[in-house]
């Protein structure tokens, strides 16, 4: 391809992770989903927690208009929507670290949950982000505990759901606890999902779900071998002041209806809905969870030895972090991995987080093509060198291949897309 060509592939992959977004939009998703529902109560009462919490409750509360009673959001910085709605509180807090104002946010929370009366209906919407931006910690645990698990869960090479099973572990409303402070039976739950298999035990560390695995106080049962002993010690520590979830209140059976509104499954529906318009054949179409090296690989090896096409990916890739790691994120590490396969072929991808962000600094992902290693080497830089020092958005960065959408009011993990032109 010449660079015409690859300029317009690349505008066309952008227009596919447009579309996508579009489709998983946290407004339209949560509008729609309530629209055609019937709510029979008029006292209504929302919370929204995630990095798509604020456009989640706008959608709500168009749809519901004066059922609307009051909401709380709580979300990221740089996410909020200021003044839509006089009803409406909405606290920022921090991602993906933990901090005193993810206790604040917690403390918030609790304070508007026992104020929804029993006859009224209590709206919950999750999105990616919630665990945390809120917390309550068991008595035994510090801040300064939660903030050093939450660092070295984010530096080893551990899946979400290993993740958020710890954060479970040391508090007080995760793992469905917080149904302890609810005094309504009445409870939807309306959940953007940026977890494998739409796992509502996993989504926002299940604040209204129960996990099954915290019965036992082995960190081993949580999927996270060769634990350090601060850790095994803080959890077990917890688990004998555990104040185990329960799912009744006042004696009466609190029914929480749960839906999934929104998916990685619906972006990639999207994009291949596009594909088909454009008649661009389509040759993948799956999810991927490996370690970032390995599913280099594996995404390489299959566009560069299949046909000419539209390839997609979704899903969340892992990475080991050095300890003191450089610029960029997963997305970053896997697309740079990704062009050193690809070099001097004509293939187009991009790899970028949903919600518009992607590790430190302000890039949602990258979008790379056969010429992005020989660029980077023109300008004498090592691909191999800064994947090592996990500085891929420093690479990707002078070599003019990031992406940098904002906010994008969703979150339903990563997309690859990857366009194979013709030879």
């Amino acid at each position: 391809m010449n660079l015409q060509q690859v300029n317009g592939v690349r505008d066309q992959l952008l227009t596919m992770f447009s579309i996508a977004l579009s489709a998983v939009d946290g407004q339209q998703s949560t509008h729609a989903f309530i629209s055609r529902i019937s709510i029979a109560t008029t006292n209504v009462r929302v919370i929204a927690i995630g990095k798509a919490a604020s456009a989640m409750m706008q959608g709500a509360s168009l749809a519901l208009g004066d059922k609307l009673r009051s909401g709380l959001v709580i979300t990221k910085p740089g996410h909020g929507l200021t003044d839509f709605d006089k009803r409406i509180t909405t606290l920022e807090s921090d991602h993906p670290v933990p901090s005193a104002r993810s206790l604040d946010a917690g403390e918030r929370l609790l304070e508007f949950v026992k104020q929804v009366n029993s006859d009224e209906l209590l709206l919950v919407l999750i999105s990616g982000g919630t665990s945390s931006l809120v917390e309550v910690l068991d008595e035994t645990v510090t801040l300064e505990q939660l903030i050093k698990l939450n660092n070295w869960c984010l530096a080893n090479p551990f899946s979400i759901s290993q993740i958020n099973a710890l954060r479970q572990c040391i508090s007080k409303i995760k793992a469905g606890r917080l149904i302890n402070y609810i005094n309504t039976g009445h409870i939807i739950q309306l959940t953007i999902s940026d977890v494998q298999g739409n796992d509502l035990s996993v989504i926002g560390s299940g604040l209204l779900v129960d996990d099954m695995r915290l019965k036992n106080e082995d960190v081993s049962v949580l999927g996270v071998q060769q634990s350090p002993a601060w850790l095994v010690s803080l959890i077990r520590n917890c688990s004998r002041n555990r104040n185990e979830a329960y799912v009744t209140s006042h004696n009466n059976i609190i029914e929480i209806q749960q839906h999934i509104i929104a998916d990685n499954q619906t972006a990639r529906d999207a994009i291949l809905t596009y594909a088909q318009q454009q008649e661009l054949s389509i040759h993948q179409n799956q999810e991927i969870y490996l370690e970032v090296t390995l599913a280099a690989e594996q995404i390489a090896k299959t566009i560069v030895n299949g046909e000419p096409g539209v390839y997609v990916w979704g899903g969340e890739c892992v990475v080991a972090l050095p300890d003191n790691p450089g610029q960029g994120g997963r997305c970053q590490s896997l697309a740079l991995a990704i062009a050193e396969y690809i070099k001097g072929m004509n293939i187009v991808m991009l790899v970028a987080g949903t919600d518009g962000s992607d590790g430190p600094g302000e890039a949602a992902g990258a979008l790379i093509d056969g010429l992005t290693i020989q660029r980077g080497e023109e300008l004498g830089l090592s691909a191999a060198a800064e994947l090592e020092r996990a500085n891929a958005g420093y690479y990707l960065s002078e070599t003019g291949d990031l992406i940098d959408t904002g906010p994008t009011n969703t979150n339903v993990m990563d997309l690859i897309i990857a366009l194979k032109h013709p030879d």
